[in-house]
């Protein structure tokens, strides 16, 4: 027989291995008299102790075959629990009655309280029962059968503490506790224990801190594919031995265990204690013993498996002798799924350029290189500006599903109605908040004619002038067959121009043609006019192309009149005697386009020339200045003559000037003439 070293659990365990169990993970199930059952590691214990016979319905219905060959029924449920009074049979099966009889017999454990006094006899005296039990016996209290849970470490309640627990400290141990008093200390003692029915049981499992959770129970991947579906071990136990023994006569008590279930159990154990007054001699398989407390470990059982467990017992007393056996196994499941993740993808490809006024087509790819099917697909556009689609700014279009993997092509169609760079995002929405997004930038190119006239913007009347006009492409594409029109109006008349240009007389312009103009590109060509009236004149320059490329300006030039005044002074006499008379005459004349106003002439005399008269009306200041009076105005083409007579005082070459100045000449005009005055010697 194995001895268990301090420091080991029932199972064999190191008590530091021994799974603790919280009670907040471990439901509770209350069996017959109110007994609680903890599912330690989330695996059920496939029986629990005997609670005592119902009244008679069972048994009557078993007759006398189920007192000879019991068998005990364990299917996973804690709850399937019954127990024949005949202590060599111990029979679990289907429901628990909730009235139990209290005239049963049971072995019990030793009085870990201290309470012996307050418990009933039940034909064996206190002393009979071990001193020390294990923790599983004070945890069960079922005959000295462990509950088919894990075991739990040795430990203490610490003195003076009210049901505090000290793990490590070996059995438990109540001290004084002011608030628990005696009557309800002994309620802590289970009702199957032999205990009278009116006692209120409570468990007297360790408190939830000292439980922990066995992390080897469980595990977080898929199990065999045989686990899979309903799992639906069952096991059966039948205790035997002999209607009647002799003291000091060794006796076979036989235990079979049998899987009648359709799958395998897990972890089958049987758990037994040396009944009182007997002792035990020999066990096959040898099981881990501590106290009186007995286990053995089957481990795995497939479905139609059977055991044996046989003791070799001597009873050293007379009397009814027995014990409970029990039976405990894990039925395991395993579940699978698959888990997916579905994803989005948009993929734009479109051409680096487009030319403005052309249809510009984008390719998707819309994907899914999820792992899962993507729902509620939709494809969603914003048309930005610059592009344009028939059917407005706001494009859905609903796509489905996607399966993994899938992609589908779409085209996009837009047209171009701006130039330069434009970008363009194209969404995918689907069902449980999936979006991807792409966004591609496209430049829209297109030609930009620019075309001016260049030339003075003030031109007088019937003065030729050349202009120059000018063509530019600032766009980013060649501009092709491009018409330029100049039109002009009917203050100029065209005189000549080059490159081909023609005058059209019906619509007074003129026009030229050009093939291309590259972007960038730019060129000159004069333009020849005659300003024939006075006023604001225009000069209106278009240019078209292809792609519905224009280009206009308008030039304004002020065509103005102007007057040009000449004059001439004549002595036709030639030279004159002293003291004879000479005529002078002074012509002004208006060469120019316009009037001239306020025209005046003046004549400075010298000293030997003196003023006779004039033929229109003058003055002077007596030291020989002569001025006529002003002429309002004179008219182009038109001419003023002044005449006045002048006598010789003075022999000498005597100079005459005259000036002529008027409100459109900004510098008055200047001539000289001479006259010789000579005397007899």
């Amino acid at each position: 027989m194995p001895e268990i070293t301090p420091g080991e659990s029932a199972l064999g365990l190191p008590t530091e291995a021994a799974p603790q169990h919280s009670s907040a993970e471990m439901p509770e199930v209350k069996l017959g008299g109110g007994l609680p059952m903890d599912f330690g590691s989330g695996h059920a214990p496939a029986s629990v102790q005997g609670a005592p016979l119902g009244t008679g319905q069972d048994d009557a219905s078993t007759g006398d075959s189920a007192l000879q060959s019991p068998t005990a029924v364990a299917h996973g449920d804690p709850s399937n629990m019954l127990r024949s009074a005949d202590p060599s049979i111990n029979t679990l099966r289907g429901d628990v009655p909730s009235e139990v009889a209290a005239a049963q017999e049971f072995e019990r454990p030793a009085d870990p309280i201290g309470l012996a006094q307050e418990a009933p006899n039940f034909g064996q005296s206190a002393q009979q029962f071990d001193a020390q039990p294990h923790p599983a016996a004070a945890a069960a209290m079922a005959g000295g059968v462990a509950r088919g849970f894990p075991t739990p470490q040795p430990n203490t309640y610490a003195p003076g503490e009210p049901n505090a627990y000290v793990p490590g400290a070996g059995a438990p141990q109540f001290g004084p506790n002011p608030h628990l008093a005696a009557d309800n200390r002994m309620a802590s003692l289970p009702r199957d224990a032999g205990y009278s029915p009116g006692l209120q049981p409570t468990s007297m499992d360790p408190p939830p801190s000292a439980l922990a959770i066995d992390p080897s129970a469980t595990i977080d991947a898929p199990g065999d594919r045989r686990l899979e579906g309903a799992q639906t071990p069952s096991v059966i136990i039948q205790k035997r031995a002999p209607s009647e023994v002799k003291v000091g006569k060794p006796a076979s008590f036989v235990i079979q265990v049998q899987n009648v279930g359709a799958v395998e159990a897990l972890d089958v154990q049987v758990h037994d204690r040396i009944p009182a007054g007997m002792r035990l001699i020999d066990a096959s398989p040898t099981p881990v013993q501590q106290g009186n407390i007995l286990l053995w470990q089957l481990g795995a059982m497939q479905a139609g498996d059977e055991r044996t467990v046989t003791m070799q017992l001597v009873p050293e007393q007379e009397g009814e002798l027995g014990s409970v056996a029990r039976v405990s196994f894990e039925a395991a499941a395993s579940v699978r799924t698959i888990a997916t993740r579905p994803a989005l993808k948009i993929v734009q490809k479109a051409p680096e350029t487009v030319l403005i006024g052309q249809q510009l087509e984008i390719e998707l790819e819309v994907s899914n290189p999820g792992s899962g099917e993507a729902t509620g697909v939709v494809l969603q556009e914003d048309v930005p500006q610059g592009l344009e689609h028939p059917k407005g700014r706001q494009l859905d279009n609903g796509l489905g599903s996607l399966a993994p993997g899938e992609v589908r092509n779409q085209v996009l169609r837009l047209r171009a109605v701006e130039p330069g760079v434009i970008q363009n995002t194209i969404r995918l929405t689907g069902d449980d908040g999936l979006t991807a997004e792409h966004t591609v930038a496209v430049q829209v190119v297109a030609p930009d004619l620019k075309v001016e006239l260049s030339g003075p913007a003030r031109r007088f009347l019937e003065r030729q002038t050349t202009y120059q006009l000018n063509i530019a492409n600032a766009g980013t594409a060649d501009a092709t067959n491009i018409e330029i029109a100049v039109q002009l109006d009917r203050g100029f008349t065209f005189v000549s121009t080059d490159y081909e240009g023609q005058y059209d007389p019906s619509r007074h312009a003129v026009y030229w043609s050009l093939a291309q103009l590259p972007a960038g590109g730019s060129g000159t060509v004069p333009l020849t006019l005659l300003p024939v009236e006075e006023g604001e004149q225009a000069i209106v320059i278009d240019a078209r192309a292809d792609l519905g490329v224009f280009a206009k300006s308008e030039r304004t030039m002020s065509v103005e009149g102007f007057a040009k005044l000449s004059f001439e002074i004549k002595n036709p006499s030639g030279p004159i005697e002293l003291g004879a008379e000479t005529e002078y005459e002074i012509r002004v004349v208006n060469s120019g386009s316009k009037s001239d106003t306020n025209v005046q002439v003046q004549l400075q005399l010298p000293p030997g020339l003196e003023l006779v008269s004039s033929d229109k009306e003058a003055g002077t200041d007596g030291r020989g200045l002569v001025a006529f009076q002003p002429q309002t105005e004179l008219p182009p083409g038109k001419d003023l003559t002044f005449s006045l007579r002048l006598r010789g005082v003075a022999p000498g070459t005597h100079l005459v000037r005259a000036v002529v100045a008027s409100d459109q000449s900004s510098v008055p005009l200047t001539k000289e003439e001479s006259t010789l005055v000579y005397a007899d010697q």
